[in-house]
């Protein structure tokens, strides 16, 4: 099983363009999904001061929406820091389109050829925009 703390941001440009930019913490300089037991989830997120909104199981997956006003994202390492490469870091990944189906800029599509831990990017990215949109 894996963990991944995320946090995200919906914007609509002036044009109407929706556009959800989706932050992931990630192990081995942003290139992993993290290791992680179900009994020792809430021991990482301790561990790394991170606070969190909710907690969800997909999959191999269980999804930890940090709390941005109490988890100190500054604090945190960014993916296109040098020398970063054997560290846990910020990935921001960029989806354009109002929801998970949705791809504007015929770009979306290119999340499938990326994975973390074998895990498609696409997938991820859906599961959490399947559960932003819930709340709208």
């Amino acid at each position: 099983m894996f963990i991944l703390p995320w946090f995200h941001k919906k914007t609509v440009s002036q044009a109407g363009t929706v556009s959800h930019r989706i932050h992931l913490f990630l192990e081995k300089g942003g290139t992993q999904l993290i290791p992680c037991e179900p009994s020792a989830v809430n021991l990482f997120c301790e561990a790394n001061q991170f606070y969190f909104q909710e907690r969800f199981h997909e999959g191999q997956i269980e999804y930890v929406r940090l709390d941005k006003t109490k988890t100190e994202i500054d604090c945190l390492y960014s993916f296109h820091e040098e020398n970063v490469k054997d560290l846990e870091v910020l990935r921001t990944f960029l989806w354009i389109g109002a929801n998970e189906t949705e791809d504007p800029w015929n770009i979306n599509k290119y999340f499938n050829e990326l994975a973390l831990s074998n895990i498609p990017v696409s997938e991820i990215l859906k599961t959490i925009l399947r559960r932003v949109a819930k709340e709208e």
